[in-house]
């Protein structure tokens, strides 16, 4: 459960890292999940992969479509999450790569 202040969107939701399947060509996993513990019934949001607005065909695709197109988490499987005292969280990936969850930098002109 996400206890930081720094994401507040995320205060007291259970942050979950699907590993994904291996071996097949149906990508199900490689996702960051987002569930609400206070309406257990809703289904969890996906927050990895994303489809920005930006570029409304993607929009539309799945998780596993968009893993597909290499705008996911796959083929590096998420390992493990961790959460910094400045509220940042960290998904470590198989290759070893790591990803930050942190509050966009404000610009200053």
């Amino acid at each position: 459960f996400y206890a930081g202040s720094a994401l507040e969107n995320l205060q007291g939701q259970l942050l979950l890292a699907l590993g994904g399947t291996s071996g097949g060509l149906n990508l199900t996993g490689y996702q960051l999940l987002l569930l609400d513990r206070a309406h257990p019934d809703v289904p969890p949001t996906v927050l990895m992969p994303f489809a920005s607005s930006i570029d409304p065909a993607l929009s539309a695709l799945t998780p596993e479509q968009l893993n597909w197109r290499g705008v996911g988490l796959y083929p590096w499987r998420p390992l493990d999450l961790a959460e910094t005292r400045e509220g940042w969280v960290y998904i470590s990936l198989a290759g070893g790569r790591i990803l930050a969850l942190r509050p966009q930098a404000e610009e200053t002109s």
